[in-house]
């Protein structure tokens, strides 16, 4: 069984230029629309291995899709790929988590 709630997840690493800008995005979205902060979570990849694992990332940056219960949804892989699908799906989300 799986929720509707949805949250992105962005996977990130320390000296990663992609990451960097990512994870700026996405606080810069926050501070414009703090009722995302529900719907976001940036975790560095030295703190979190065990996610990592579960959901066998290995490049990074990498931003999950997942929904309420933590299934993945959606992955997106690299800055490019990740900046692309910010807007659309937290757009998502809202109208999802509402």
């Amino acid at each position: 069984m799986t929720t509707s709630r949805q949250h992105l997840v962005l996977f990130k690493k320390q000296d990663c230029p992609p990451c960097h800008r990512v994870s700026k995005k996405l606080e810069s979205i926050i501070s414009r629309e703090p009722q995302l902060v529900h719907q976001i979570s940036v975790l560095r990849k030295e703190y979190h291995s065990a996610l990592l694992a579960a959901y066998e990332i290995d490049l990074f940056p990498t931003m999950l899709l997942v929904d309420g219960l933590g299934e993945e949804l959606d992955r997106w892989v690299g800055g490019t790929q990740c900046f692309d699908a910010l807007h659309r799906e937290l757009k998502s989300c809202l109208e999802l988590n509402k």
